[in-house]
């Protein structure tokens, strides 16, 4: 009787008013009032199931990733109009020299190519160095298969480093980021915002591993970003903040970095919990 009365009633609300009935429409409806059943006949039942829900939203979160990224052959922040690229590739200026840390299957540094004299992309996947070869031919635009950080006195200066999600993965990131002042006096950073959604601080309450990569050593909020950029010596020049932070900043000549600097730095963005 009472699956009955669940089903009579999604199909009679089912649809809105003037268009065709839908059948996932149907289904939303249906999995919503047993819910409530279920809630209702095992109250102490909601947290656990609000703890299932959330994983599965987390995985299918990846999962969508992965999917989109074999159908389009690269991530889908490269693709869109809303992606990287739309915010990296105005602010390289035309015949730059650009070190992309972290480059991926190279989507990005292929598109900085095509303003920029000379990209080197660096990344410690090897699989994706050689998709990131495969991309196109060109010998202002290479890649490398190792640790940026400990190959930057290899290859001289340059007038831009890019970062894109790498500073979560960076032992000492505020060292990092001060090293990088040698080599370049311009730096771009992109970073998904701690605080992108409700559902980031709701699984934190819970227990629940709430980052989309478990080997982040840390996360960022557009005030922590810029504390840390300004610890490092970098001043900055523009942030957009939108579900991800965008950073372009400039190197600080007057400032340095001491050991109680770090300290305090490494305070600034939100630990791993």
């Amino acid at each position: 009787m009472v699956l009955r009365n669940i089903v009579r009633n999604a199909l009679r609300s089912g649809h809105l008013p003037g268009t065709a009935p839908k059948v996932w429409s149907y289904v939303a409806v249906a999995v919503r009032m047993l819910t409530r059943a279920l809630f209702r006949v095992c109250p102490f039942t909601r947290r656990a199931w609000l703890r299932c829900v959330l994983r599965l939203y987390q995985w299918l979160f990846g999962y969508i990733n992965f999917v989109a990224s074999e159908c389009f052959h690269s991530s889908p922040k490269h693709v869109f109009e809303w992606g990287v690229a739309s915010f990296v590739v105005p602010r390289v200026r035309p015949g730059a020299r650009v070190l992309d840390v972290g480059c991926g299957r190279g989507e990005l540094a292929w598109q900085v190519g095509q303003v920029a004299a000379s990209v080197i992309g660096y990344d410690r996947a090897l699989s994706a160095v050689m998709k990131a070869a495969q991309r196109g031919e060109a010998r202002h635009v290479r890649f490398y298969c190792g640790d940026a950080e400990a190959a930057l006195p290899i290859h001289g200066l340059f007038d831009v480093v890019i970062l894109s999600a790498i500073l979560p993965f960076v032992q000492d990131s505020l060292s990092f980021l001060n090293s990088l002042r040698k080599v370049s006096s311009e730096l771009i950073v992109r970073e998904t915002r701690y605080d992108r959604d409700f559902t980031v601080p709701l699984m934190r309450s819970l227990g629940l591993l709430h980052r989309t990569d478990p080997t982040a050593r840390r996360e960022y909020t557009r005030d922590s970003l810029v504390r840390e950029l300004a610890e490092a010596g970098w001043t900055v020049k523009e942030c957009l903040d939108t579900y991800d932070i965008y950073v372009w900043a400039v190197r600080d000549t007057v400032s340095s970095v001491t050991g109680s600097d770090r300290s305090r730095g490494r305070q600034l963005s939100r630990p791993v919990s």
